[in-house]
């Protein structure tokens, strides 16, 4: 049985947001859109095992960004997703706290095999109830 995963998305990119969600509608992942890093501890405060899905060309963010998240949610898994490959800004929160970056368009296969490879590492999340 898979257990129901917990993803915030970072973005303002009505595209890639659409795109997300109808990719994973059928799938145990739970999508949660945000669109400022202000309001990312408050969305996975009650779910112990998130991913956060950072759209970087519309949430800048830096290395201590990173670091401050991954000290307060340190059960959290980080996905940044980018329209370059290249980012020096982020060298250090890359090689310590970033489980992955994506380059726009997304490729949904890589996308699919990051999340259950996530959702495999986290075996404490709660079984999806019964509806």
């Amino acid at each position: 049985m898979a257990y129901e995963m917990h993803i915030v998305l970072l973005s303002t990119d009505r595209e890639l947001i659409t795109s997300i969600n109808h990719l994973l509608a059928t799938l145990p992942f739970r999508v949660t859109t945000i669109d400022a890093l202000g309001g990312l501890a408050h969305a996975i405060s009650e779910h112990e095992y998130a991913t956060v899905m950072i759209d970087l060309s519309c949430v800048p963010v830096d290395n201590r960004d990173i670091k401050d998240l991954r000290h307060r949610l340190p059960a959290t898994h980080f996905i940044i997703i980018s329209n370059s490959h290249f980012h020096p800004q982020l060298q250090e929160a890359i090689q310590q706290s970033i489980y992955a970056c994506m380059v726009k368009p997304l490729d949904p296969d890589e996308l699919l095999y990051l999340l259950r490879g996530i959702q495999g590492e986290c075996p404490g999340n709660p079984p999806k109830s019964p509806e």
